[in-house]
Parts: structure tokens; C-alpha cells; sequence
């Protein structure tokens, strides 16, 4: 049993007074970038995307690096600030990678996972209010800068920083080699200088105003250009690999009108099928001009039996133009209406209609109906490869409820998460998948403190750790007792330990990435061994009970495991031991009521998969693979066998990549499935 989204909107606008209270707190994005880098291209795609509709819960300043290519003219025009940023602040020697208030996120992966990132900032408290003017003309910029105490700052060693950006550098032709002729944000001048101003302190009540000036230069775009200024701690600075950690920004603005579409109540929650939830969002003006915007639905996936509408003054619609003057908020109201378990996703768009880019801020609805009495949770991070059909069959074995959500969406639910108190997380990382970051971390942390039980598989340590390195690992051996040794790719098989939850569990894996998986303090039990690998450390799996919570980390993921009854036979242990309910044992020869011919796991495959089929009744069976030509491969099965359902092993290892078919035959009952060998 799965999990889903559903949400369902009325939208009521009213205009109530601003309460200037609460100071909003705005995310500064920086990004390195260059005009030759081909991964550039990539990634400005997917973080200009989610920046346009989100602008104003983040500003952005994107600085052009010298390399790939020695002749990008954004680095070429001021090559000082650029490489100080890049190079002599931050520490970065890869472009595409991406900086969210300091923190290092590494290269742009979806937007929702950019979306979670941003919030992860936006709701920590803004102790400064910053608000900033800019005179700009064709021969200079001359900015003004106010810093207004609302609370402590906690953070030592600050500084005021500016930079002039030119927000969209446009070029006829592509300036460097990777096809980008449109380069947004882009840094031309750090105000005075990259050092920026001092603050020795600020407190509340207190305000300091800061003055910069600069001679407008003949290749910029004047008319273009704007200010964005921030609040950063220098504190504790120190270089981890190939980046810097410990740069904290606190607080950021920009010279041109922003605002967020908020809200008090959850608007990413878990809810119950068949019920109507009401939501209070509203956008307020704390700029010195008015706001011409435009609400619009801008995306919906809206699973059967969901509805939504929305509507202003009553009058349903789906976009409506709206003016607020300063001082004022328009206040919307989202009724939710849900119906089956489901996923849904909607976007409100309000599109600032005196952009000439049309940027605006985007609120974000997702739900999960969660499965009735659920006590596992699945987080599904595969990239799309379907991990989940090794896992679920499993779980329905062992009559267990569970929840699948995808891992993007994990730190945006992690509260709802940490409040159902699932008894065991079962998340399993394929090879090629995102790697954990700081947000995971924290979310597990929280999880496993609270009594949980997680479950991990880690194939490949590279993924796994990622640019977050020294958090994740000191999570790895902190949390489950382990640490890696890294892995290996050739043939082998799984073998459980005895006396141990792997117990009595025997596969083979084929070949991929195995993870080396060793105890960090002793404390810690292996539960698996790999065969044909001679290494000392040949460990695949371990268990740690730390007395408040128990781990199971596993160096493959159960979709590698060639049994199905192996998988089966190991999440029935690993749930006993979590002590997380389970139902009845299934039969080992459950009779299906009619015959079903299953598509082979894995797919694709190398060498070898598993074919699985059921017969209603005893039948004289006939299993045959063939290529694309016609040409028959040797017969699987050829015989009477009995009711219920069979499992064969298909090696392609003496075979050529392509694809290939197999047909089953027994009774009247023929069907013919696809499978792909890849090597």
C-alpha cells in the first residue's frame, strides 16, 4: 500500500492591514558559472527555473569563473571579484555548484529539492531587517544601504556586503563553447570591494546606513542593473575538501521589489482521503511602491477523485490581476478537498507584472494521504529506477502497512514525518541517486532520537556522501556504528550471518557496485559477507542497536538481491527486530486465480534476472527467450509444474546488449514480455 499527495484550493482575497512585526527573512543564492562549461548549461537551466518562481524568497548573485573556458567575458570584465568569491572566499574549484545562504548544495538537481533547500533557510528567524535603494544611470550607481536591529545576532565576525549585478546579460551569439547565450544575475562589481563593510555589532532598535559608489561601465547594461546586499558571519572559516564551510548569511535584499506568498499553516502535510482542509495564505507589501500582480495556477498533477478551485470575491477563476499598496496584504484562503489515496501537486504563481522578466514567488502545495495504520515509511531514492517493486512485495509478505514518498520531498515533510512516529524508515539510496546532504542528516537525526528504527541500503559510498561529506559521514559512524571501506564491482553473493537479523539469507547480487561496509567502534554486528571478493574486510551489512533505536546499513539494495525470497525472508527479520508489526506469513505456495506472467527483475539486467509467473492450477508450462531476429534461446522450462507461483533465473552472460523477449506457455494461457540486457 502507497502514499500520495492531494490538495484541493478556494482562494478568497480580502485586503487586511500590515502588521510590520514578523521581519521576513530573504535567502541569498550564488552560484558559479562559466560560458564554456557544458554541465553549466545544464544546471543554469534547473536553478533559473526555480529562481524566477521563487524570486524573493531568494536574490541571486551568479559569479563567472575562469575556467573551463579562459574567455568568458562575464569573468573577463573583473576577474578580482570574481575569483575572490569563487576561489579565495568559498573555496570552489567546480563550477555549477551553488551556495543557498552560505551552505553549499553542490550542482542543481530538481526544483523541489531547491524549494526545500530554500525554506530550510527562510525559517530561521531574521534578527536584521535590510533595505536597500539604487540611483543608477549611464554614468554611475550609487547605492544605499540600511541595517535595522530587530533582535540579537547570535553570529560574530560579520560583514555588510553588496554586489552591482546586471540581471540579464544577453548575447546574439553564445560566448563560450556551451550553446548559453542568456546569463542571469550576473555580478559586475562588488560594493566597494569584496572585503565589504565591518559590523561590529547590531542590536535591536539599532539601524546603520551604509553609501557605495561606482562609475557606471560602458558594457554594462544600465538600465539592468541592481543592488543585492547581505549580512554574512566570517566566523570559524575553514577549508573542508574542496569547499569552505561556516559562512553563514544572515539576512539579504535587493534594490527592486520582492515578496513571498506565506502562511502559518502546513502547506506540505499528510492528510486523510475524503476530507476538506482550509488554508490561510497570504502576500504582503513591505516595499515603498505599489505591487501589480497577477495569481495563476502555473502547474497541477491531480490524481483521480481530486478537485480544486479558487476564487476572488467568491467568483471561481484561474488567474485574477491584483494591486497592493504599501503597507497592505491581500490575505487567500485554500479550501483542500481529497478523495482516495493519492499524490497531488499545485502551484500559485503570483508574477510581479512590472518585471520585464515577469519573475515572481511561487507557493508550493503538496499532501501525502497517508496508507490508514501505516507504521513503515519507504523513501524512494532511485532517480526513476523503480527500486520500490523489490521492496514492496516484501512488505506485503510480511502484512506490513507501509508509505513510499519520494526522498525529494522528505525535508519538506519531515516534520509530519517526525509527528506520525513511523516505527522503521526504510530508505534505500540506488547507485547514481542523489547523495545525502546536511537536511538529510538533521532529518534522520531527529528521527532516530525520538525512538525510530532506519533501515539503509548504500551501494556506492561516492553517492552517498556527496559534497556534505563530513556531516554524512560523521552521521555513518555516529548513528549506525559503520564506515566504509568503498566497494567493488565483480560478481558475488550475499550471505547472512547467523544468529544475526541476515540470518538464513542467501542470493546472489550479480555485478554493480557492492559497498565495503566495517564496524566504526565494535559495537556494531555484521550481518552479511560477500562471496568471491577475497578483501579482509568482505563485510556487506550491519546491525547496531543503540538502545533508544536500532539501524540496519546494507552495501546493495534489495532490488540487487536475485531472490525474491530472500528479500522477503530479510525485511521479515529486520521488521521483527525493529519490533514493528507484521501480519500472517503468506504460504510459500500461494495459487494465484489466474495465470500472471510478472515482468523479470531486474530490468535491465547484467548478467542475470529473475522471471516470476503463477499458474491457478497444475499446467504444463513452456518458457522460452528469443532475440529481436526470432532466434530461440535455450528453454527455460519445459514440463508440468503445480499451482502457485514459480521463479526462474535467466543468465545472460554469454549474450550481447539488447533486447530480448520471453514467452510463457501453459494451457490456453500465452503472453510475451520484454527484458533488456545491458553491459
Amino acid at each position: 500500500m502507497k502514499t500520495f499527495l492531494f490538495l484541493h484550493f478556494f482562494f478568497l482575497f480580502i485586503i487586511v492591514s500590515f502588521c510590520d512585526g514578523q521581519v521576513r527573512r530573504i535567502v541569498l543564492l550564488e552560484e558559479a558559472t562559466n560560458a564554456s562549461c557544458g554541465d553549466c548549461a545544464k544546471s543554469n537551466l534547473k536553478l533559473q527555473g526555480f529562481f524566477k518562481s521563487h524570486f524573493g524568497g531568494a536574490v541571486s548573485v551568479r559569479y563567472h569563473a575562469s575556467w573551463p573556458g579562459e574567455n568568458d567575458p562575464m569573468y573577463a570584465l573583473n576577474p578580482f571579484d570574481n575569483t575572490n568569491r569563487i576561489e579565495n572566499y568559498y573555496g570552489m574549484f567546480f563550477v555549477a555548484d551553488y551556495f543557498m545562504d552560505g551552505m553549499d548544495h553542490g550542482e542543481p538537481l530538481d526544483s523541489l529539492l531547491m524549494i526545500d533547500q530554500m525554506h530550510y533557510h527562510l525559517i530561521k528567524d531574521a534578527p536584521v531587517k535590510i533595505k536597500i535603494t539604487a540611483n543608477i544611470d549611464a554614468d554611475s550607481v550609487r547605492a544605499t544601504a540600511r541595517l535595522i536591529g530587530v533582535s540579537h545576532v547570535s553570529q560574530t565576525d560579520l560583514k555588510f556586503r553588496m554586489a552591482l549585478i546586471e540581471r540579464m546579460v544577453q548575447y546574439s551569439s553564445p560566448p563560450g563553447s556551451n550553446g548559453e547565450t542568456q546569463f542571469p544575475d550576473v555580478m559586475r562589481k562588488m560594493l566597494p570591494d569584496t572585503i565589504g563593510y565591518v559590523v561590529e555589532s547590531i542590536g535591536p532598535g539599532e539601524e546603520i546606513t551604509y553609501y557605495a559608489s561606482y562609475p557606471a561601465k560602458p558594457k554594462w547594461k544600465w538600465q539592468d542593473l541592481a543592488v543585492v546586499g547581505w549580512l554574512q558571519s566570517d566566523e570559524n572559516r575553514e577549508r573542508l575538501f574542496w569547499h569552505t564551510t561556516n559562512h553563514e548569511v544572515i539576512q539579504s535584499n535587493i534594490s527592486i521589489p520582492t515578496y513571498v506568498i506565506q502562511s502559518d499553516e502546513p502547506l506540505v502535510e499528510f492528510v486523510a482521503p475524503g476530507q476538506n482542509y482550509l488554508k490561510h495564505l497570504k502576500i504582503t507589501n513591505d516595499n515603498d511602491a505599489d505591487l501589480h500582480l497577477r495569481l495563476k495556477r502555473t502547474d497541477a498533477q491531480v490524481p483521480a477523485g481530486w478537485s480544486y478551485t479558487f476564487a476572488y470575491n467568491n467568483t471561481p477563476f484561474d488567474s485574477v490581476d491584483v494591486t497592493i499598496t504599501p503597507g497592505d496584504s491581500i490575505l487567500f484562503c485554500l479550501d483542500i478537498g481529497t478523495g482516495n489515496p493519492g499524490v497531488l501537486r499545485l502551484a500559485i504563481f503570483a508574477q510581479n507584472m512590472d518585471d520585464p522578466y515577469h519573475y515572481g514567488y511561487t507557493a508550493d502545495y503538496l499532501g501525502v494521504s497517508k496508507t490508514t495504520n501505516s507504521n513503515v515509511l519507504f523513501i524512494d531514492d532511485d532517480r526513476g529506477k523503480n527500486s520500490g517493486t523489490a521492496y514492496f512485495p516484501a512488505f506485503d509478505s510480511a502484512g506490513v502497512r507501509y508509505t513510499s514518498i519520494a526522498k525529494r520531498l522528505v525535508s519538506a515533510l519531515k516534520d509530519q514525518i517526525l509527528a506520525q512516529k513511523f516505527k522503521a524508515v526504510f530508505w534505500n539510496i540506488n547507485e547514481g541517486s542523489s547523495s545525502f546532504s546536511q537536511l538529510d542528516v538533521d532529518f534522520l537525526e531527529n528521527y532516530l532520537r525520538g525512538s525510530g528504527n532506519l533501515f539503509l541500503s548504500v551501494s556506492d559510498p561516492n553517492f552517498f556522501f556527496g559534497s556534505d561529506r563530513r556531516a554524512v559521514e560523521e552521521f555513518y559512524s555516529k548513528y549506525l556504528d559503520a564506515q566504509s571501506y568503498g566497494y567493488f564491482t565483480s560478481n558475488s553473493s550475499f550471505i547472512g550471518v547467523a544468529g544475526t537479523v541476515g540470518a538464513g539469507v542467501i542470493t546472489d547480487i550479480g555485478s554493480g557496485y557492492h559497498g565495503l561496509i566495517g564496524t566504526y567502534s565494535g559495537a556494531s554486528d555484521t550481518i552479511f559477507q560477500y562471496t568471491g571478493y577475497s578483501y579482509t574486510q568482505n563485510y556487506g551489512g550491519l546491525s547496531y542497536d543503540a538502545g533508544i533505536y536500532k539501524t540496519v546499513v546494507l552495501g546493495v539494495g534489495l532490488e540487487r538481491f536475485a531472490s525474491a525470497s530472500a528479500r522477503e525472508s530479510l525485511i521479515r527479520n529486520v521488521l521483527r527486530w525493529f519490533e514493528a508489526p507484521v501480519g500472517v506469513q503468506r504460504a510459500k505456495r500461494d495459487v494465484p486465480t489466474q495465470y500472471d506472467l510478472r515482468q523479470n527483475f531486474p530490468n535491465p539486467f547484467n548478467p542475470s534476472t529473475t522471471i516470476r509467473y503463477g499458474l491457478p492450477n497444475r499446467s504444463h508450462v513452456t518458457l522460452t527467450v528469443f532475440n529481436t531476429l526470432g532466434q530461440q534461446m535455450p528453454l527455460l522450462q519445459n514440463g508440468e509444474q503445480e499451482a502457485g507461483y514459480h521463479e526462474v533465473k535467466f543468465d545472460g552472460r554469454n549474450l550481447s546488449s539488447g533486447v530480448y523477449f520471453y514467452r510463457i506457455e501453459a494451457g490456453s494461457f500465452v503472453e510475451t514480455r520484454k527484458l533488456v540486457l545491458l553491459k
